[in-house]
């Protein structure tokens, strides 16, 4: 498992995967979130007619507040079949990025993702697939993308159903700012450079 602030997990068991309906993926009209290098074939071609990629009404581009004072209690798996727990990262500043293979924007938005994390090691950086059949996806993903941050799922799909302790998903990407204490700090929705992730994490 790749981190660039040492991830700290478990190896626990998972609980029963449920059903992931609809996550719609947010589009940014800009040369910057072309994917900049070619991703498995397999990862776009799976996805379903109903996840197609296209754009929300409300939230692309748009950072908000915190959504509250309670920590985040998350349990995530790795593609080496280790559980990451939120709660145990407290004393250190987290930002998580909630993804889908299939998603053009979500494939641009590793490379400044990834750029970030080399700059940052004492932040603790983390992908989170939010789709159908991520257990299956996530460790094509990770080699393709060569991220050097690790790359997970919610096995309950709390996250993509919106009733996980991040509050309801917008669209993908969505990023999320975890402060020393556990809580979301800030939330943004589309994509982000490099720049953006900067100003994201101050």
């Amino acid at each position: 498992m790749r981190s660039n602030a040492g991830v700290r997990a478990s190896c626990e068991g998972t609980g029963t995967r449920a059903r992931v309906p609809r996550v719609i993926a947010a589009f940014v009209p800009s040369s910057r979130t072309r994917p900049p290098f070619c991703l498995l074939a397999s990862l776009a071609a799976a996805a379903p007619a109903s996840h197609a990629c296209g754009p929300i009404d409300t939230g692309v581009g748009s950072t908000h507040a915190r959504r509250g004072d309670e920590a985040v209690v998350l349990h995530l798996r790795t593609t080496d079949d280790r559980v990451v727990a939120i709660e145990d990262q407290r004393g250190s500043q987290v930002l998580l990025a909630v993804l889908a293979t299939y998603d053009g924007v979500s494939q641009a938005a590793m490379r400044p993702l990834s750029r970030y994390a080399r700059d940052h090691e004492d932040v603790v950086v983390l992908a989170v697939l939010a789709q159908p059949d991520a257990a299956t996806f996530a460790p094509l993903f990770e080699r393709a993308m060569e991220a050097p941050f690790t790359i997970a799922w919610d096995p309950n799909d709390g996250i993509a159903r919106g009733v996980s302790d991040l509050g309801p998903l917008e669209a993908v990407p969505s990023y999320f700012q975890i402060d020393r204490e556990g809580r979301v700090a800030e939330r943004h929705v589309g994509f982000m450079s490099e720049g953006d992730l900067e100003r994201f994490m101050e």
